[in-house]
């Protein structure tokens, strides 16, 4: 798969594209979209005995602070396959920081067309707490046997506060493309 072929969507901020890197509840190992294959590998294989909590991937044509596309968790009523692509609306953001510095996560849920089950959850406040508390979890966690890897959670973000992300990684992305042209 081409992942440049795909783009971030027609409509961002209001919906955009995620390319799952990792099912919801998936085996533990990490993947990781490689750009001049096309194809997933392997990063790490996790040291916890944890998954996944929703499906995990990235908002391709975008560059977030680390220099990576920025990542997205994607709530779904069924796992979705790695390499799938899922156009997705943003509810808000997990804000943490790890071993290489600030690292946001959007967290989001299909599109209603995709997704008609999640029509009614538009904000974090419309997703079970225990969800939240489920994805703060598993992002503080799921590296403590991993030497000199963490992560810390710092805050939770509204559906604006992903917006602004989102659009913020784009022009980030365009810069730096038109930079190297």
């Amino acid at each position: 798969m081409n992942y440049d072929n795909i783009g971030v969507g027609s409509n961002v901020p209001a919906s955009f594209n995620v390319i799952v890197e990792m099912s919801a509840l998936g085996d533990p190992v990490k993947y990781q979209a490689d750009p001049q294959s096309g194809r997933l590998r392997v990063e790490t294989f996790m040291m916890t005995s944890m998954r996944y909590p929703a499906n995990y991937g990235f908002v391709p044509e975008t560059l977030a602070p680390d220099g990576r596309p920025l990542d997205a968790l994607v709530v779904t009523p069924f796992p979705v396959v790695p390499g799938a692509v899922v156009e997705a609306r943003a509810l808000g953001t997990m804000h943490l920081t790890n071993e290489r510095g600030p690292d946001t996560k959007i967290i989001a849920v299909p599109v209603d067309t995709v997704c008609p089950l999640t029509s009614k959850v538009r904000t974090l406040d419309d997703l079970p707490l225990l969800v939240l508390h489920e994805f703060r979890h598993f992002f503080v966690n799921y590296k403590v046997f991993e030497s000199g890897r963490w992560s810390r959670f710092e805050r939770w973000g509204s559906d604006n506060d992903a917006h602004d992300e989102l659009l913020g990684a784009v022009a980030t992305f365009r810069a730096a493309r038109e930079h190297a042209e």
